[in-house]
């Protein structure tokens, strides 16, 4: 059985995200609770009630105009309580926290209605603390469960490029090499990844049978994938899952994680 660990899903929205993330807490077909202790945690405008999880096992955080930074405040006290909680033997079920692009979001507008500091880079400073705050609590290993995260989807900056002198200005650093990748501001532009062991591309394509809602696990579009198994996934393994919930995901990398058997061996050399 695989160790509580960190899931991050990002893509557009409609993609799926929220579906997979309270699969771990709701069968949407039976609408049975499969984790009673299971947790939504919804930041600003992140809510789908067509998910049918039950009020006890949501958290949401919303903004006070009257009180703008209580929003963020809040978040980082709820998820130290989780923590002080888990050390006492309180575990979670599940930690879903919806998401990390509209907290980056909520962050630069409360600071737009009541800045912290009178100087441009105030802003980021709030959102880097935050952020690494977040970050750093939603640990899998000390709060004891699963943790899944999701994000929206961010495009590679090009930047633009002066005629005159030909410098080009705003392009992202070369070491980005996949177009598209979690949406991000300032520092976890480019971090977010490294704060989970796992980080999936989800979008939606319509069928002659209904949507389809694909999770892609490995590198087979322009798009970031982070896969910890990647080294063993010469298996019989799908690049991708269509319409899966948690649990399904969670099947296909337990399997990834135990060695090749022989037959798996020979099935691949053919």
């Amino acid at each position: 059985v695989m160790t509580p660990q960190r899931y991050n899903l990002y893509g557009q929205g409609g993609s799926g995200k929220s579906f997979i993330g309270t699969s771990a807490i709701i069968d949407h077909e039976t609408d049975e609770l499969l984790a009673p202790k299971g947790l939504w945690i919804q930041i600003g405008q992140e809510r789908n009630p067509n998910l049918h999880v039950p009020e006890n096992n949501i958290k949401r955080f919303n903004v006070d105009v009257l009180q703008p930074h209580a929003c963020i405040t809040g978040v980082i006290e709820y998820l130290k309580s989780l923590q002080v909680a888990a050390a006492k033997g309180q575990v979670a079920d599940v930690i879903f926290f919806d998401g990390y692009t509209e907290l980056d979001i909520l962050i630069g507008y409360v600071h737009d209605m009541q800045p912290l500091e009178n100087d441009k880079w105030s802003e980021w400073r709030y959102r880097k603390t935050i952020m690494t705050a977040v970050t750093q609590i939603l640990d899998s290993a000390v709060l004891g469960c699963d943790i899944i995260t999701t994000a929206r989807v961010g495009q590679l900056k090009k930047g633009v490029t002066d005629r005159r002198t030909g410098e080009t200005t705003g392009a992202d650093p070369d070491f980005v090499n996949s177009r598209y990748f979690p949406q991000m501001d300032g520092w976890m532009r480019y971090n977010l990844p490294s704060y989970h062991d796992w980080c999936f591309y989800l979008e939606a394509e319509d069928s002659i049978n209904g949507a389809i809602h694909r999770m892609h696990l490995t590198q087979d579009g322009d798009f970031f994938i982070k896969n910890g198994l990647s080294h063993r996934w010469k298996k019989p393994l799908p690049n991708h899952l269509d319409n899966a919930s948690f649990q399904q995901l969670k099947q296909v990398l337990d399997h990834a994680s135990k060695p090749i058997t022989q037959k798996e061996k020979e099935g691949v050399s053919k």
